[in-house]
């Protein structure tokens, strides 16, 4: 998909309009339609997306300035016909990038409950649920959603981590606690693990030689917790902060779920174990749902 931005009073972007605004009105009959107004939408802050597949417009996305210094996504629509090829997907992705270039922290949206598609693409990105907030407090269908954006120095730091030229002294044990932490705030559990799981062998083998073995059990238990531990809205720096049984690599936290030697054995390594002594917290994340209409 071609994603270009454009006015939402332009014609393309006006008829993605409309058939959101339908779409609402049959989902929540009698309900206000909380859109944008797209007359100096752009030169009040605003940013307005458009995707096409085949030089058809078949995709929306927009941003909106709130006062309180976040950016809030707006008017996120495929037409029917697109729907199931991940394009919600690279819309959003788009409108992330854009407002954290532009130094923005926390991302907010307004979705509904009677659109499972939608509620379940956002958890699946790493969006958390939070009170309501203005105009939609007090509406009895509106449910609100935020999310952090990684700092300048997060995105610097995790390309430097997954192209292997971050310097191996500052590949310590907090510098796995950030990278576990942006990939889990970033995506959901399942997408979080194979990128936390794959770039440490990959940086092990590639900067270490090797020296450094990949432990399993100890990779999905740190993850579990910190996911669990997770706040939204939070910066990495306030996490690190209130995370010192984490982030100490002598810290016993491990004992509580593993007995003595269960973490040595050959098959922890190999393959995830379940404690022996307490449960580890599950991932905070929902499962994964379908393609976005709208939102």
């Amino acid at each position: 998909m071609k994603i270009v931005a454009a006015d939402p009073a332009e014609t393309h972007a006006m008829e993605l309009i409309r058939a959101l605004d339908d779409d609402n009105r049959q989902r929540y009959p009698g309900e206000p339609v909380f859109g944008i107004d797209a007359e100096g939408f752009v030169d009040n802050g605003g940013v307005f997306l458009l995707g096409y597949v085949d030089e058809k417009a078949v995709a929306s996305g927009a941003l909106r300035p709130l006062e309180d210094g976040s950016v809030e996504v707006k008017r996120m629509y495929v037409r029917p016909e697109y729907r199931g090829r991940g394009l919600s997907r690279e819309m959003l992705a788009e409108l992330e990038s854009i407002a954290a270039d532009d130094g923005v922290r926390v991302l907010r949206l307004e979705t509904g409950v009677k659109q499972p598609e939608a509620l379940g693409l956002y958890r699946s990105v790493g969006f958390a649920a939070t009170p309501l907030y203005e105009p939609y407090v007090g509406s009895r269908f509106s449910v609100c959603f935020a999310k952090p954006l990684p700092t300048r120095e997060d995105v610097e730091f995790l390309r430097c981590f997954e192209a292997c030229t971050l310097p191996e002294p500052e590949w310590t044990h907090l510098a796995h606690v950030r990278m576990a932490w942006l990939y889990l705030s970033r995506m959901d559990s399942t997408a979080a693990l194979k990128k936390i799981r794959d770039g440490i062998k990959r940086f092990n083998a590639e900067v270490l030689d090797r020296r450094q073995e990949y432990h399993e059990t100890v990779t999905v238990a740190f993850s579990r917790i910190i996911s669990d531990r997770m706040w939204p809205d939070e910066a990495w720096e306030s996490f690190a902060a209130r995370i010192d049984d984490i982030a100490d690599r002598d810290s016993p936290m491990l004992d509580s779920y593993y007995s003595s030697g269960l973490l040595s054995l050959v098959e922890a390594r190999d393959r995830f174990v379940e404690p022996d002594l307490h449960d580890l917290p599950e991932f905070r994340d929902a499962p994964k749902a379908g393609e976005v209409g709208d939102g």
